[in-house]
């Protein structure tokens, strides 16, 4: 005796039972094609998921370190820099920018004062204090030695959520 997974239709008549078991099949089939799309959406789900832990743990093992800028000539401190710095303040600008929207650097900036004791800041979040010396070093105006840096490990006290500390939530 062999089993048909379809139901057999009833020869005697009865529409009631014959559509009963016609809308069945038919709800069989579209659970058939549901059944792989929500396990493929699940799989993408976890996928994200997985992909946002991996980020928060890197995350967390990182610190933060501040960058201590100051110019090498008084002069760029006082007057600015100069039409020819031009390109490469552009360059630094854009340098930060990238910084900031990989969530690197937290914050970036000078001051606005123009002398002698004129100086910026970047406090980014690196695994290590020569990773952290390295993305400094990078910056272009330090490059093109227009600026000097000193890094120093950091710790914040208040900022949002725990960027402060260089933890994320």
């Amino acid at each position: 005796m062999s089993i048909s997974r379809f139901p057999i239709r009833r020869k005697d008549g009865n529409e009631a039972y014959n559509r009963r078991i016609t809308n069945r099949t038919e709800e069989e089939q579209i659970m058939n094609k549901r059944i792989p799309l929500a396990l493929a959406l699940i799989a993408l789900i976890l996928a994200g998921l997985t992909a946002a832990v991996s980020v928060t743990r890197a995350q967390q093992k990182q610190t933060l370190f501040i960058g201590l800028f100051k110019a090498k000539n008084p002069e760029f401190a006082k007057k600015g820099p100069r039409p020819e710095d031009m390109p490469v303040v552009r360059e630094h600008l854009e340098y930060f920018q990238k910084l900031s929207a990989d969530g690197v650097s937290l914050v970036a900036g000078h001051t606005l004062n123009h002398d002698e004791s004129a100086f910026g800041i970047a406090i980014v979040r690196a695994d290590s204090e020569s990773a952290a010396r390295k993305i400094m070093d990078e910056v272009p105006l330090v490059r093109a030695g227009l600026l000097t840096v000193t890094v120093f490990p950091f710790e914040g006290l208040i900022g949002k959520g725990d960027a402060a500390s260089g933890r994320q939530p």
